[in-house]
């Protein structure tokens, strides 16, 4: 993993250059994404052992509409716990349901 700086933002202590104003740090590697998928399971895990109910976007099926669906989630030990449905607009609901049946 190699982390691409050109200086320290003191405001935020992370990372700045030209193209990121807000300090955010850079991590760069061509297996980036093993990365990642290690760290978001291992925050999965640690919430549902802990038992945190904590609100993440996660896939989870949902019989209402018989597929599974990434849509904020409450989760603790038992799983998820508590779906967020989003509030549709008339117009995104019609499309919604057009979509369901193709």
């Amino acid at each position: 993993m190699v982390l691409i700086t050109s200086g320290v933002n003191e405001k935020t202590g992370g990372a700045t250059d030209r193209n990121d104003p807000q300090g955010r740090l850079r991590l760069l590697d061509k297996n980036a994404a093993i990365y990642r998928d290690g760290i978001v399971s291992a925050r999965i895990a640690e919430i549902v052992l802990r038992d945190e109910r904590a609100a993440i976007p996660i896939g989870s099926y949902q019989c209402e509409f018989g597929v599974t669906l990434s849509l904020p989630s409450i989760i603790g030990h038992a799983g998820v716990l508590e779906v967020m449905q989003p509030e549709l607009s008339p117009r995104n609901g019609a499309r919604w349901k057009k979509t369901r049946k193709a």
